[in-house]
């Protein structure tokens, strides 16, 4: 009889080393198909604990400030000297910066010292509550106090990091619609659906008023200004009217001059504080115009709704891959503890 031939013999070292290690793999099938039973229950039991996503979407828009009070307005304006600026949004708000504004540490971190619902419980309390970090790291029940402001021990403050970094790079997501329009989308997910709708909200409504107190600041203190001043001469120009009244009951009799004097001097105050009054009253009004030129409009298009948008782990999705990925690491840790072996017993013939 001839001598029996090895079926690899005629394959190349590439393939021969192919077909050796799925040979091998057969010989370890029930291994590998165990693997696939633990992965298969895996992901049974992922999807059975694992929480619903529900995402929150919120649309908004941005004004440009020259559509207020139109250009017959303005033009009255600029007659008294008056320049109430040029058109669109700048600095912080000019183009896609109030998308980074959202995210920023500030507005997230003022919204998550905001009371929750109406309750006594900070949204940031509420928040670990939510993703599970008290109950992972054992916080206290009350970790962030309402009344707390910005005064954080190192271990709030370093939760409170954590906190932004997760939102603003996992949960939170800001975009621009169209980059020729100025209209804003914002979506927020987490495992709670009235979380996920009063936090956007809250969020949508701190960026507004830091967007308006922002643009308005400088307009707002002229007018406290000029309302001060105006109050003042008003004041002063009621007292004069009252001085020069007193005064002429006084003076019953026209012969006798020098209480006059005293008459005249009330008339010239009157009408010097009546001219004043009456130019810082024409600022005054001017100076509210132009606040509320400037004052921006940041109008909500679209709230969140009940019930929101809900995303599961459905068993035909997860226990698939399950058993893919079980399948995967048994016949990786078949292959490497082969090599290991080979490589243990090369090490042991050379010793010897």
């Amino acid at each position: 009889m001839g001598k029996k031939v090895t079926p690899f013999i005629f394959l190349n070292e590439a393939d021969q080393r192919l077909l050796k290690a799925i040979w091998y793999l057969k010989l370890k099938k029930w291994i590998i198909i165990f693997a696939m039973i633990l992965g298969c229950a895996f992901g049974i039991f992922y999807s059975s604990i694992k929480k619903p996503l529900y995402t929150a979407n919120l649309t908004f828009t941005t004004e440009d400030d020259n559509n207020i009070g139109g250009n017959n307005l303005l033009g009255l304006a600029s007659q008294f000297g008056f320049n109430l600026g040029g058109s669109g949004l700048t600095g912080a708000f000019a183009g896609d910066n109030i998308i980074e504004l959202f995210k920023s540490r500030r507005i997230i971190e003022q919204t998550l010292m905001l009371p929750y619902n109406g309750t006594r419980q900070s949204f940031a309390d509420k928040y670990l509550d939510v993703t599970g970090w008290r109950s992972r790291e054992d916080y206290p029940a009350v970790m962030f106090s309402i009344n707390a402001g910005t005064s954080f021990t190192r271990l709030q403050d370093s939760l409170m990091g954590a906190m932004h970094k997760f939102i603003a790079e996992a949960v939170l997501n800001v975009e621009r619609k169209d980059s020729k329009l100025s209209i804003y989308s914002i979506s927020f997910k987490s495992n709670d659906e009235t979380f996920s709708k009063l936090f956007t909200e809250e969020l949508a409504e701190e960026v507004k008023t830091f967007y308006i107190d922002t643009k308005t600041k400088k307009a707002k203190e002229t007018v406290d200004i000029l309302q001060s001043k105006v109050d003042s001469i008003y004041k002063s120009y009621a007292n004069a009217l009252y001085g020069r009244a007193a005064l002429a009951d006084a003076n019953l009799n026209p012969a006798f001059q020098i209480p006059l004097v005293g008459t005249q001097k009330k008339q010239t105050d009157i009408t010097v504080l009546g001219t004043a009054y009456g130019e810082l009253l024409k600022n005054l009004e001017l100076a509210k115009f132009t606040l509320l030129k400037s004052t921006p409009l940041m109008q909500i298009i679209d709230v969140p709704h009940y019930p929101l948008e809900k995303k599961t782990y459905p068993y035909v999705l997860y226990v698939p891959l399950g058993i893919i990925g079980f399948m995967f690491l048994a016949i990786g840790w078949i292959i490497a503890y082969k090599i290991i072996s080979e490589i243990y017993k090369r090490y042991l013939s050379a010793s010897v």
